[in-house]
């Protein structure tokens, strides 16, 4: 590993795919997230408990389709993240390499952030998206996480993310994103309005421009991406349901 290798390829292309985590990691947090489903309101009736074994069949259940929007509510969508996997992020090399050569420092803690109101240190967001063969509309339409129409220049470090997948780590599964849109101040003008998403989504004719693309994974790797790199119409292609997680510096 050649960790000023790491930062150059982040810097030129806005991202970068980092050994991050373990198969054990990745169960622990599966964990978590399916004791937050099962301890839902619309979980209590219900005879089947989520675990790591059968999340991945989430869309197959009937009561799914009435009570989803509950169920990945905003205010409810993320975990408090295990110490050990904690560590694991606060002591990665390639994330300390690339913050310290990009930030001046590499001090930080892993957030949540659901929205200016919704802020949890320790935490991790979480995300589930449907087989798109339903003809659901899971996952977030194509964006960047910084002020559409900003000076990059002076927004570009206010945060990065590490995108992590917990179920599904082909194409048909991971995050879609466009290299070197980072380095692109996006006007306004792309922005298109809607109230489905708290992320300022752009037009298709604006993403016409770029050629996007979706990598295949190992289980532990993730996706760490400058906030301004389009990112998000990752519709879900497989015939599971998609679970990943979202650890934002």
């Amino acid at each position: 590993m050649n960790l000023k290798n790491d930062y150059k390829f982040f810097l030129k292309n806005g991202y970068i795919v980092i050994d991050l985590l373990k198969k054990i990691d990745l169960n622990i947090i599966i964990k978590a997230i399916c004791k937050k489903f099962n301890d839902s309101t619309p979980f209590k009736k219900q005879k089947i408990i989520f675990n790591k074994n059968n999340i991945k069949n989430y869309h197959n259940l009937s009561f799914v389709k009435k009570n989803h929007e509950e169920l990945i509510n905003s205010s409810k969508r993320y975990i408090f993240l295990d110490k050990k996997i904690l560590n694991k992020v606060k002591k990665n090399k390639s994330i300390l390499s690339i913050m310290l050569n990009y930030w001046g420092h590499d001090k930080f803690i892993p957030k949540w952030v659901g929205s200016i109101h919704q802020i949890k240190d320790n935490a991790a967001g979480f995300r589930i998206a449907r087989p798109n063969k339903l003809k659901v509309q899971d996952a977030a339409g194509s964006h960047s996480d910084i002020n559409v129409g900003g000076k990059i220049a002076n927004d570009h470090k206010i945060l990065i993310t590490a995108w992590v997948p917990l179920v599904g780590f082909s194409k048909k599964y991971t995050l879609r994103f466009a290299p070197l849109t980072h380095l692109i101040d996006h006007p306004y003008k792309a922005v298109i309005k809607q109230k489905k998403h708290m992320s300022r989504v752009l037009s298709k004719n604006y993403l016409k421009k770029f050629k996007f693309k979706r990598l295949n994974l190992k289980k532990g790797q993730a996706i760490f991406f400058h906030p301004n790199l389009i990112h998000g119409g990752s519709v879900n292609k497989g015939g599971n349901t998609r679970l990943s997680i979202e650890i934002r510096m």
